[in-house]
């Protein structure tokens, strides 16, 4: 009996161990995300043109990659489609990875390196203004001839994602053509083209393919042949990553409160919930510096908001502290607005020119004094009114759902208690900002800033991104030549000059030239410059540390240029159910490690059985022996007093007469 249960436990344990292993392997584990994108039909394919559905820097890595991974938070890069560069003379010089395959099965090569910068030389990107060739040495070296030396070369080189020859060839090669043969004027037709262009399906290097993409998610697959997972330099355990289409703060914010998401830098921004959250769920937010946040744009074709007073006065007319808390609970407020992030004052401008700025601080009683001066006066019903009879009322443009829009609708409602009438139009964020690059607009609500804490990240809003020599459009018609101290001052030269150089420390007097310049003009207004609340839930998936040693957020925890992504391949992000079933693995593996343990302690037993059962016949064998010994002995004995005793009685017989 004990035997028969004994062989039960050894099938039920090997069962288990067998039904462990079938769940380890077939299990599916996803990660879900939360962020906007533009749906199909609007949402395309077309990685280079707004409105690309896949295109967010937030999830490149994906299925796009770069040349190297680049960490803001701790200035750090990291080869990765490249496995070193070098400055030789006047090239920028990068190595390629061999062996990277794309999505289709096709090998990358220095073509897609040199097709992806050509299709960037079309589009006018900033690049080009600093180099003005690339070309492949080899198939996997690529030369980028610098014209003028950028600190810039570098970062946009290496951290831009590559795209395959195989989909947009056909458009870099004319851009070339077109550039070597000095015929630029056909690139503009060449540009609508491409801007039309719609590919029907998205190659990448990257470890994951776009299976699925419509109004409410995206979904992304493994790929079984991910080129570094077969090098041994990646390890990757989602194996499906879902993104979550959310078109506003609050559907984000009840999506993480249902933990129904794993990762989202959206939710934090509605007031609350960045105590809530932990209340309810093994999760958190961290908190890591965005070098952008909420702007107020104005239209410079629009009569008086042209007019540099006007805009000064509507600065003073808002409590920038309280409109920014409508949006964001963590915020910087500069009211010494200078058009740089706090990191670029500090680094770039000096004390005493900072104390020299005007300080726009809430002040109702000096924007009155500033429109009182150019004439104007209040009308019967309490709107101000230009001499020429012209009311204060204009429409503005928010972004639905966003917190800079949240921000937008409470200085409305500010201007029109202090006299300025708006009236405020929500619309789709997409449409807010097709808008504000087709000067479509009078007054709008968006963001100011870029990926870097640089001077030339800040400045290119107001000098260069909404320029039609950029855009094609009109944009909010930003001047490009500005009066200063009787002087006029190309501000769009200025601004690409902060670039040049490979140390931006350089142009510390350019930075304060022009941080007068919009302290004075007020191209637009810098709301404040936001914190990012990252959301990252524990509930199911183990991530890496949050934090430094110092207490400084990871540098993965900023949002951008591909970190999600980064932490995945490097196998980071772990799905507990997998550490769950991976445990009862190794437990299941330890009991047959015992069962065998147990085995060979009962045969060890049985065998000393055995043997005891030997020893025991051969000690009563002995014992038999002995017995018979001592009888034989008993009776010698016997037999010996015997023929003693009759050899006496012999004796005795001898002895006596007769």
């Amino acid at each position: 009996m004990k035997r028969s249960s004994l062989f039960i436990i050894i099938i039920l344990l090997l069962s288990s161990l067998t039904i462990l292993n079938k769940q380890v392997s077939a299990a599916e584990y996803r990660l879900v995300v939360a962020m906007y994108y533009e749906p199909p039909p609007g949402g395309h394919l077309n990685f280079f043109v707004s409105g690309c559905a896949v295109s967010s820097s937030e999830l490149w890595g994906l299925v796009v990659e770069q040349l190297a991974h680049y960490f803001c938070l701790n200035d750090t890069y990291k080869p990765w489609l490249a496995t070193s560069w070098e400055i030789k003379g006047d090239e920028f010089i990068v190595h390629l990875r061999k062996g990277v395959t794309w999505s289709d099965g096709t090998s990358f090569t220095a073509k897609d390196v040199v097709c992806t910068f050509w299709i960037l030389r079309l589009t006018n990107h900033i690049l080009w203004n600093y180099i003005d060739d690339v070309k492949a040495i080899d198939d996997y070296t690529v030369s980028f001839h610098v014209k003028t030396p950028s600190y810039l070369i570098q970062y946009y080189v290496l951290t831009y994602p590559i795209l395959p020859y195989s989909i947009y060839g056909e458009y870099s090669d004319k851009t070339m053509e077109y550039v070597k043969k000095g015929e630029i004027e056909k690139l503009p037709s060449l540009l609508a083209n491409f801007t039309a262009f719609r590919p029907t399906k998205f190659i990448g290097t990257g470890p994951y393919v776009l299976a699925s993409l419509t109004d409410s998610q995206q979904v992304y697959t493994k790929r079984p042949d991910y080129w570094a997972t077969l090098q041994g330099i990646a390890k990757i355990y989602i194996d499906k990553v879902i993104v979550l289409r959310v078109t506003s703060d609050p559907q984000a914010a009840q999506l993480e409160l249902a933990s129904a998401v794993d990762y989202d830098e959206c939710g934090g921004f509605v007031l609350g919930q960045i105590e809530e959250v932990p209340k309810r769920l093994n999760a958190t937010f961290v908190i890591h510096p965005l070098f952008s946040g909420a702007a107020i744009f104005f239209n410079f074709k629009v009569y008086p908001l042209n007019l540099k007073e006007v805009r000064q006065a509507i600065a003073y007319a808002l409590d920038l502290d309280k409109v920014a808390s409508a949006g964001y609970p963590i915020h910087i407020i500069e009211t010494r607005q200078t058009g740089f992030t706090t990191t670029t004052v500090k680094m770039f401008i000096s004390e005493e020119v900072y104390k020299s700025l005007h300080d726009y601080s809430y002040n109702p009683e000096k924007a009155k004094k500033l429109l009182e001066g150019l004439g104007f006066k209040k009308g019967p019903d309490g709107v101000w009114v230009t001499p020429n009879g012209t009311r204060l009322e204009f429409e503005w443009t928010i972004p639905a759902g966003y917190a800079t829009g949240r921000c937008g609708t409470l200085a409305a409602a500010m201007l029109t208690d202090f006299g300025i009438k708006i009236n405020v139009r929500a619309v789709e964020p997409p449409t807010c900002y097709r808008k504000l690059v087709e000067g479509d607009f009078q007054i709008l609500s968006w963001f100011w800033g870029g990926a870097l804490p640089l001077p030339w990240f800040s400045a290119e809003t107001w000098t260069y991104d909404y320029s039609p020599k950029i855009t094609g459009y009109p944009g909010p018609s930003f001047p490009v030549v500005y009066e200063w101290e009787g002087k006029l001052v190309n501000v769009t030269k200025e601004a690409l000059e902060l670039n040049v150089g490979w140390d931006p420390l350089i142009h510390k007097s350019r930075v304060e030239l022009l941080a007068k310049i919009f302290n004075e003009y007020l191209p637009f207004i810098q709301v404040c410059q936001k914190g990012n609340p990252l959301f990252i839930n524990f509930e199911r998936l183990e991530w890496p540390p949050l934090y430094e040693p110092d207490g400084s957020p990871s540098p993965w925890t900023y949002t951008y240029e591909g970190n999600l992504a980064w932490i995945i391949v490097h196998g980071l992000v772990v799905p507990k159910e997998l550490l769950r079933l991976k445990a009862l693995e190794e437990a299941a593996k330890a009991g047959e490690e015992a069962k065998t343990v147990a085995e060979m302690a009962k045969s060890a037993a049985e065998e000393a059985r055995s043997a005891a059962e030997v020893a025991r016949s051969a000690a009563e064998a002995a014992q038999a022996s002995a017995s018979q010994a001592i009888t034989i002995s008993s009776v010698s004995t016997v037999i010996s007093i015997i023929a003693l005793i009759i050899a006496i009685i012999g004796i005795l017989r001898r002895r006596s007469p007769g």
